[in-house]
């Protein structure tokens, strides 16, 4: 269960941002969509647990980052994630704009 409606994905940012950053936003939704960008689940890296509950679905920006709590330990955590490759490229093209 999200923790409020504000935490629901729906594209918008809860910042105002500048032209630079919704064309990134953009661009970043596009490769999501289009699968550049993928996503994996991962089970929790503190005591390998499966069992969590979900936060938040976006981050400030308005992307999609679900994060989650570990019903097991506590830990809060992205799943799912960007790959590691995504990541990479993610990174290298877009993070710093």
């Amino acid at each position: 269960m999200v923790l409020s409606k504000r935490f629901k994905y729906d594209g918008k940012p809860i910042i105002s941002l500048n032209e630079l950053q919704i064309r990134m936003k953009k661009q970043i939704e596009k490769k999501i969509k289009e699968g550049i960008y993928l996503f994996e689940n991962v089970p929790c890296c503190v005591c390998g647990g499966e069992n969590f509950e979900l936060l938040s679905e976006k981050d400030r920006y308005g992307l999609y980052v679900p994060v989650v709590i570990c019903k097991d330990c506590g830990l809060i955590y992205t799943n799912p994630r960007m790959t590691q490759d995504a990541f990479n490229q993610f990174y290298e093209l877009e993070y710093r704009k």
